[in-house]
């Protein structure tokens, strides 16, 4: 197996989230098919997902250790251009960062020069919860 992550997600906890499980499966399967991307090449592969709470949201913060996204590329990164795809963005991410959107949630990159980019996505929790 190529990537490995603890992240255990149970149908009754995704419901708490402002968001449809249909949307917060397709954030995880696009950030992880990011990662399978920019890693194809490397001997050694690898990512870290943490999930937390903070105040009235869920962090899920997502660390690939693949091709690092230079700082100059992380705003074209979710516009949705042919362009951004070298670093893994491109159509899917310009449709995360809309689905995030609309569930008044948001995504921010955080990378650290030949090591590593970080995705922390923010998703509030439902009102009822």
């Amino acid at each position: 197996m190529l990537f490995r992550s603890q992240l255990a997600l149970y149908a009754d906890e995704v419901s708490t989230l402002n968001i449809s499980d249909r949307d917060f499966e397709y954030v995880l399967r696009t950030l992880y098919s990011s990662a399978v991307r920019t890693q194809r090449n490397m001997r050694s592969r690898s990512c870290e997902v943490s999930v937390s709470a903070s105040g009235k949201n869920m962090i899920l913060k997502f660390t690939d250790f693949g091709k690092v996204i230079p700082q100059e590329h992380i705003e074209s990164l979710f516009d949705g251009s042919a362009a951004s795809q070298e670093y893994g963005g491109g159509y899917p991410f310009y449709r995360m960062k809309r689905l995030l959107e609309r569930a008044q949630g948001g995504v921010e990159v955080l990378c650290e020069k030949s090591k590593y980019t970080t995705f922390l996505i923010k998703i509030p929790f439902s009102r009822a919860s």
